[in-house]
């Protein structure tokens, strides 16, 4: 009897360790495919903004970051750079590292991170978070506003904390004898490895991903980059005292949107193994894409790549932008009535011994639909214009993954007053 009893004692042991670990496998195996996650590290090695010659286009920013602090430039001597009141340049490097805690959503001027359903008890919940990762509920008021950290709000208390931006903005000022400001189409993002000539794929890849043989940088695929702003309208001892608007500062239009990388896919095969990933590379628009779903059923991703989907605030009065936020409501891009710029697939410019592909087509980035009073010149001859450079992890893209954790990229745009 007491041999049995022992028998018993044994096989529910091991009944309650199998328990354990299955309940330990599917939150593992939930955290992979959350649709945001925290401590990404993801690190910029270069953001350059430049002028392009012959345009009569100058750059300059502000002391540190600071909103509403002198204009003017970093001058290097020998290392040691020099704050210059007033001074104006043709190029603005902007060193990282820029930490991404989280993936959030945006439309390029409105950022957020949505609140999700609990798979709790809820076997249909769970069954969808594993093939899409957690699940939006739409009804539940997102973290925005304030609440979301930007690289210009993070305090001395954050950081030592171990706190991360959720989106890196950088303020910038352009000015310029002609009103009209592009973005060149030579504007690219590439994934570090490419600037160094380095494995993308396989097991040397540089800054390998643990959940396949491809290199991390491939989080470029999930990037984002908008230009908000608008114009200065008086300067006074090198500060910008009014903008467009009296009393407004002029990030309240969002005139750029771009997906730099939609010729990368990342592929989860069927049973989402979570070390055997892949990436497909060179995508075009009518590339066919598919994810195995089971094993019956094929989802076809074709076209996917190139959409950039996003959530914005939903108000109790959809007619008043300022009254309550009850929700959010998924915005879904289409040929038909696209949301944003996508990088010409077939334009294309050398960086290290790789091929990347260009915006492609100059945009304008001085047409502001909702300001009442556009740019005009100053005493000087020149029109100024204060923006934003925003960079964000779009949590709506299927390539904001985990597996991308420790990605570097490098980022270029240049500014002028043509499109070519």
């Amino acid at each position: 009897m007491k041999g049995k009893t022992g028998v018993m004692n044994k096989r529910l042991l091991l009944a309650k360790n199998s328990i354990l670990m299955l309940v330990m496998l599917v939150v593992i195996f939930l955290a992979v495919f959350a649709w945001y996650y925290t401590n990404k590290k993801v690190e910029a090695g270069d953001i350059s903004i430049s002028a392009a010659d012959p345009d009569e286009v100058e750059i300059a920013f502000t002391q540190f970051g600071a909103d509403s602090g002198a204009i003017g430039n970093y001058v290097t001597n020998g290392g040691v750079s020099t704050w210059t009141a007033g001074a104006w340049g043709t190029t603005a490097n902007f060193s990282g590292p820029f930490k991404f805690s989280n993936d959030v959503t945006s439309d390029g001027l409105t950022f957020l991170i949505p609140k999700f359903i609990s798979t709790e008890d809820n076997d249909s919940a769970k069954a969808d978070a594993r093939k899409n990762g957690k699940i939006v509920n739409v009804n539940d008021v997102p973290v925005h506003g304030d609440d979301l950290k930007t690289n210009l709000n993070l305090t001395a208390a954050d950081i030592e904390n171990g706190v991360n931006a959720d989106y890196v903005s950088i303020p910038f000022y352009l000015r310029s004898r002609s009103k009209d400001l592009y973005i060149k189409p030579s504007a690219y993002l590439a994934m570090k490895a490419e600037v160094d000539s380095a494995d993308i794929t396989g097991t040397n890849a540089a800054r390998k991903s643990a959940y396949g043989n491809f290199t991390s940088d491939v989080l470029v695929a999930a990037m984002r980059v908008s230009i908000t702003g608008g114009p200065v309208t008086r300067i006074e001892n090198n500060v910008p005292t009014q903008y467009s608007e009296p009393g407004e500062s002029p990030e309240n239009e969002s005139s750029f949107t771009w997906l730099p990388r939609p010729d990368l896919f990342l592929n989860i095969p069927d049973g989402y193994t979570e070390d055997d990933w892949s990436l497909v590379r060179n995508v075009k628009s009518d590339t066919p894409l598919s994810r195995l779903e089971g094993s019956t059923y094929v989802e076809d991703y074709t076209g996917e790549t190139f959409k950039h989907n996003y959530y914005q605030l939903r108000y109790e009065d959809p007619t008043d932008p300022n009254s309550v936020v009850n929700g959010v409501s998924l915005v879904e891009d289409s040929d038909e009535d696209p949301t944003a710029y996508k990088s010409d697939v077939d334009e294309t410019v050398s960086v290290g011994s790789y091929s990347v592909p260009t915006l492609g087509e100059g945009q304008k980035i001085t047409d502001f639909e909702t300001l009442s009073s556009h740019a005009e010149a100053l005493s000087d001859g020149y029109y100024y214009y204060k923006f934003y450079l925003n960079i964000w992890i779009e949590g709506t893209d299927s390539e904001a993954r985990r597996a991308m954790d420790t990605g570097e990229f490098k980022l270029e745009m240049k500014f002028g007053n043509s499109p070519d």
